[in-house]
């Protein structure tokens, strides 16, 4: 089946835009569809390759588990699917074994 992809972000203005966006609706009383998140949406703290693109995000994070998964029958029907992240900060010194891409 072809799942739908939304478009990584872009720069750290896009989260504030949605963030603001989001708040909009959440006062309004419309608290759904808010927000799209799928894996490539952890890219920009995750990445090198990626967090250039927004020298504005300082914070460095290590992927532990990254998987988009449907909770019920009824998720995978409605197209719904949820990103669960598991991530582990990054700071200096000793550190968690496992690939390190930022």
């Amino acid at each position: 089946m072809g799942e739908k992809q939304g478009k990584p972000l872009s720069s750290l203005k896009h989260v504030k835009a949605a963030s603001s966006l989001s708040s909009v609706l959440l006062m309004a009383g419309m608290t759904t569809h808010v927000a799209f998140y799928n894996e490539n949406s952890f890219w920009y703290f995750t990445d090198a390759q990626y967090a250039r693109f927004v020298p504005e995000i300082r914070c460095r994070f290590q992927v532990s588990r990254l998987a988009t998964y449907f909770p019920s029958e009824f998720h995978r029907t409605h197209h719904i699917p949820y990103v669960v992240a598991n991530l582990i900060a990054v700071k200096d010194g000793t550190r968690n074994g496992g690939l390190l891409k930022i």
